[in-house]
């Protein structure tokens, strides 16, 4: 029989299963604080060559906004 041995198995394995804790603790909170971006949705002012424009309807309950490449605030709109 072959022995079975793993990377939690053995001495040394209760600190390695606390720095993965900790790293996976700091890496999720770390990403908890980025704010999500903002102002992305700006015309562009000359398309690429080939590319082919189309036309999209989007229905929303959200107001528009005058922010530019922001297309919607969180208020909601009047229906």
């Amino acid at each position: 029989m072959i022995p079975f041995r793993t990377a939690w198995a053995g001495p040394g394995s209760l600190p390695r299963a606390l720095a993965l804790g900790l790293l996976l603790f700091l890496g999720l909170g770390v990403q908890a604080c980025a704010t999500a971006p903002s102002g992305v949705l700006l015309p562009i002012t000359t398309p690429h060559p080939g590319v082919q424009e189309i036309s999209m309807l989007v229905y929303s309950t959200r107001a528009p906004t005058e922010a530019p490449g922001v297309v919607y605030s969180g208020k909601r709109g009047n229906t």
